[in-house]
C-alpha cells in the first residue's frame, strides 16, 4: 500500500530524466505533482519503448514535464509537519 495517492504533492529526493525532447531534468529537490502509480512487475510504455518497472514508481510533473519517480524517492508534503518535541511543550491559553 502506498502512502501516496494521484494528485498528490511531493518534493523528488533524486533528479529524473524527463519524457520531452532534449531530455531536460526534474532537479531533486523539485515539488511535483503525482499523476499514476506503477507497481513492480508491471511494463510500463513511453513512446514506442516498453520498460518492466523493479520496483514501485510514480510518474510526475513539474511544471508541463513529465518523469518518472521511485516511489522511495518523494518525500510527501501534506500533514502536520511539526516535531513531537515541539507539540508537547506547547500550553493551552
Amino acid at each position: 500500500m502506498s502512502k501516496f495517492n494521484p494528485g498528490d504533492i511531493a518534493i523528488t529526493t533524486r533528479h529524473a530524466l524527463a519524457f520531452a525532447h532534449g531530455n531536460p531534468v526534474i532537479e531533486a529537490g523539485s515539488q511535483v505533482k503525482l499523476l499514476a502509480r506503477g507497481e513492480r512487475g508491471e511494463e510500463f510504455a513511453i513512446g514506442e519503448v516498453t520498460y518492466r518497472l523493479r520496483n514501485p514508481m510514480w510518474v510526475v510533473e513539474r511544471d508541463g514535464l513529465r518523469a518518472i519517480v521511485a516511489e522511495r524517492h518523494l518525500i510527501p508534503l501534506r500533514g502536520d509537519f511539526t516535531p513531537e518535541r515541539e507539540k508537547s511543550r506547547e500550553v493551552p491559553a
